[in-house]
């Protein structure tokens, strides 16, 4: 499987007033591909690709609501790009969209379109996918990332086939066949809250499953010959595997499916020679560091606070430094009152460390940094509270409470 075919525009296609959609272009039909089978831009050997094929025949064929489940990688878009190849709206736009990579507040404007100035930013009409895709096919890739507001106008359309514009008042009318497509377990987002229940059964009108690339047999290693083939003549070059890259190949599980598989032929043929290596990339993949937990609130408080102490520990007049005791500064964002009374002495509830034995009552001063640092940190504080303020004397040796400010 290679990219899906470039999907026609909704502005260069028109048709003729009595003409039938896809009247001028011949229906693509199942070719041989070597050992492979081909349709359209599927390519497949094995019992249950011949089975996805048949299924295609028949689906194309009606206008109901497609839903492609599948894996990452294993092709879904090529399933919807066939089906619209197959059906009668083949010469019509085909607008593929991905839902999970819109954001929520474009999604709206993408799908339906606005008018000029109908918000901030709008400075001219904008057709949406609906009106651009009228008389086509609309692919909606990962639905389930759609929000679930979103869900309830996308019923809406699917049930009545009309819209309108965001800011506009009239309806307009879309003639669209649309096919989505998601590699979720459809009721385990319905049980999870992703998808509506409603909207689920809406869109499982035709249900088709596209197999992983580990049930399909021999089908990898049929693959990676047609992507190195096609290497080798873009590049002009006759590079072949070795039998230890057709095992790789065989016993590799592929969690990637058909989109991993390409890419590891690819780098594989960039890095060898004449004889072909492949490689899973098991060695590629770089460790995911393990994430360190954050730090408290109090331990960066505490950081903080000692190392600015630190920078004002030794003064040019040779006097101490004030700053709060430990319980103030690592237990609380804002100072408090301790449990002795303020012209008692602080006890070991105060501070991790006992006080010493003698003590000398604290002076009334506070430094810059330390009234600075109270205001800065306390200002939801009751004010009698944030004139209190434990601090250290280095010159007495001790733990105390210094007197009110008033």
């Amino acid at each position: 499987m290679f990219e899906p075919t470039p999907s026609f525009s909704a502005d260069s296609q028109t048709l003729p007033p009595g003409a039938a959609p896809g009247s001028d272009t011949p229906r693509p039909k199942r070719r041989v591909h070597g050992r492979l089978q081909r349709l359209c831009e599927l390519y497949g050997a094995c019992d249950a690709m011949r089975s996805l094929f048949d299924t295609l025949d028949r689906v194309a064929g009606a206008s109901a609501t497609v839903i492609v489940l599948g894996e990452s990688g294993s092709g879904k878009e090529l399933v919807a790009n066939a089906i619209h190849q197959l059906s009668e709206r083949r010469q019509r736009p085909f607008i593929a969209v991905n839902c999970g990579a819109l954001p929520e507040t474009l999604i709206e404007s993408e799908l339906f379109g606005h008018e000029r100035g109908s918000f901030t930013g709008a400075a001219r009409t904008h057709r949406g996918c609906f009106e651009r895709a009228n008389g086509g096919t609309l692919f909606l890739d990962e639905i389930t990332e759609m929000p679930v507001d979103m869900q309830v106008r996308l019923l809406r359309v699917l049930e009545s086939g009309r819209f309108s514009r965001i800011g506009g008042d009239a309806e307009l009318g879309a003639d669209v066949r649309v096919i989505a497509a998601s590699n979720r377990d459809l009721r385990a987002a319905v049980a999870s809250g992703k998808l509506r229940e409603d909207l689920m059964y809406r869109l499982c009108v035709i249900p088709v499953s596209v197999p992983p690339l580990r049930e399909r047999g021999d089908d990898a290693t049929l693959l990676a010959e047609m992507f190195l083939d096609r290497l080798n003549e873009d590049h002009g070059t006759a590079k072949t595997f070795t039998a230890d890259a057709r095992q790789a190949i065989t016993s590799y599980r592929w969690p990637g499916n058909v989109r991993e598989l390409k890419n590891v032929i690819h780098r594989a043929y960039v890095l060898s020679d004449a004889e072909v290596e492949v490689d899973t990339g098991s060695e590629f993949i770089a460790p995911i560091a393990a994430t360190a937990s954050p730090p408290r609130p109090d331990a960066v408080l505490a950081t903080k606070f000692a190392s600015a102490s630190a920078r004002r520990s030794t003064t040019p007049s040779g006097r101490s430094s004030w700053r709060p005791c430990a319980r103030w500064t690592a237990a609380s964002r804002r100072p408090r009152m301790c449990s002795a009374s303020v012209s008692r002495r602080c006890t070991t509830a105060c501070t991790p460390t006992a006080p010493p034995a003698r003590s000398t009552r604290c002076r009334l001063r506070l430094t810059r940094f330390a009234t600075k640092f109270a205001l800065r940190h306390s200002s939801g504080a009751r004010p009698k509270a944030r004139r209190q303020m434990h601090v250290w004397s280095n010159r007495s040796g001790g733990l105390e409470c210094s007197p009110p400010i008033r």
